[in-house]
């Protein structure tokens, strides 16, 4: 049994790929294979893991349950967004009587500026409220129907970035038998610290991709979990939401976080420690490190020394994972 006034935002993309010298094969992925089959999608994977013991896993997805979910993560489209929202306020000032006031929508750089005129002080206060509500309104639901959310860096850099958390919620209940599946071929060494280590050593096979035209990619470089599935191939952010919502079905109680970094992401889990392993304290948690970029086999508890340097540095945003 299987114990989250608008302003022009800067997106942040995290993109990644994490190395060390190695010159043995663990994580080391030998064959991938996509198959379709009727109403499911059949996944087969063999790979060395941490100990360079071989593993293969075969599992299916039911497509009738990833109907609903996005396969892609679209561009963030800041024109796009602007279009909207003076539709949005065109059609609002469009019910203000103009008698009791005039209004007059410009654009300014990034911003759709809203001027209202009337004799009445407290009406155009309260169009003023309503208008900025419209445009917070308006773009608010823009990021919601894209996945995508607000984001404040470690540095105080405001931007927008795919809504991980979002993604690995929705996508933990279709992982759930796949999960288990991962916690059987574990035979009998069943544990936490062995069942992270085998999935941190699955993902890490998966081969990385690098994007390019990191600079204008505009959110589209996250893969969302069935699209990584499907292209065998991700970056840090897209590798450590898939493997967040299948650690999630395996530990629903556990406390773990996304922890974003320049460049960078990765995970932490308050758990049962090691001395060894590499820790974070963020707000009264201590979070044991887990690194699913690859291709570098870094087993729980482990990072690599560029994420170490970053994390000491305070350069770590967070993120608490429900």
């Amino acid at each position: 049994m299987m114990h989250r006034m608008w302003l022009p935002l800067l997106l942040f993309v995290f993109l990644c790929g994490i190395s060390r010298s190695t010159f043995g094969v663990p994580n080391q992925q030998l064959s991938f294979n996509r198959v379709e089959k009727g109403q499911s999608i059949k996944y087969d994977y063999r790979w060395y893991d941490h100990n360079n013991k071989l593993r293969h896993i075969t599992f299916e997805i039911d497509k009738q349950a990833i109907a609903k979910l996005p396969r892609n993560q679209a561009n963030y489209k800041p024109a796009l967004i602007q279009s909207k929202i003076r539709r949005d306020l065109t059609r609002l000032a469009k019910g203000v009587d103009p008698r009791k006031a005039r209004i007059n929508l410009q654009q300014i750089g990034n911003d759709l500026d809203v001027s209202i005129r009337s004799d009445n002080p407290q009406l155009i206060n309260l169009l003023h409220t309503e208008f900025q509500n419209q445009k917070q309104l308006t773009y608010d639901l823009y990021l919601k129907q894209h996945y995508f959310e607000k984001f404040t860096s470690s540095s105080g850099a405001n931007g927008v970035k795919a809504d991980h958390i979002r993604y690995i919620q929705e996508f933990t209940p279709v992982f759930k038998e796949i999960a288990e599946q991962f916690y059987e071929l574990l035979g009998d060494e069943k544990s936490v610290r062995n069942y992270i280590d085998l999935l941190l050593s699955w993902a890490q096979s998966i081969p990385y991709s690098t994007l390019t035209g990191r600079g204008e990619s505009n959110g589209a470089g996250f893969l969302p979990p069935i699209r990584l599935l499907d292209a065998n191939m991700g970056d840090c952010d897209s590798k450590s939401v898939l493997f967040a919502a299948l650690l999630r079905n395996y530990l629903p109680q556990a406390k773990f976080q996304f922890i974003i970094l320049p460049k960078h992401a990765l995970l932490g889990i308050k758990t049962s420690e090691q001395p060894s392993d590499f820790t974070v304290e963020n707000n009264g948690a201590r979070l044991v490190i887990m690194e699913p970029t690859g291709p570098a086999p870094f087993g729980f508890g482990e990072a690599a020394e560029s994420s170490k340097t970053m994390i000491q540095r305070g350069l770590a945003t967070f993120q608490v994972i429900p």
